[in-house]
């Protein structure tokens, strides 16, 4: 699998607009998570969240349920399991759209890569918007 720039590109651009959004809804909702404030933690929401996340969701979930259920569902299915993987309200609303970006980018672009990039990009975002 051949990821290409642009694949990155929009990417990235997914998961800092669904970072943004999720924030705002926070926000909307009477406030956001508590601010991260020590490296370690900082490092496993950024990175090894994402990854490990995407790899249970978008890898085995996906690849599982995809022959049985098609694509689609399989995205729908997997986005609504890391919905529930994420406890609360509006958090596991919020962790269900982020997962259905996750998956369509997943699935349009056949690869890990896209998804693990949304994914921390969103959480970078969040990090971020938390603490300023």
């Amino acid at each position: 699998m051949n990821t290409k720039p642009r694949q990155c590109l929009v990417a990235l651009a997914a998961g800092l607009f669904t970072g943004a959004i999720s924030y705002g809804i926070y926000r909307l909702t009477g406030g956001a998570p508590a601010p991260v404030s020590t490296l370690p933690k900082i490092l496993l929401i950024c990175l090894a969240g994402p990854f490990l996340e995407e790899a249970i969701f978008r890898g085995i979930a996906y690849k599982a349920a995809k022959p049985y259920i098609g694509e689609k569902w399989a995205v729908i299915l997997c986005a609504a399991l890391f919905g529930l993987a994420h406890w609360g309200i509006p958090q596991s609303f919020l962790a269900f759209g982020a997962g259905l970006v996750f998956g369509v980018l997943r699935m349009k672009h056949n690869t890990m890569i896209s998804p693990i990039l949304a994914h921390a990009a969103a959480n970078i975002l969040l990090v971020i918007l938390q603490t300023v």
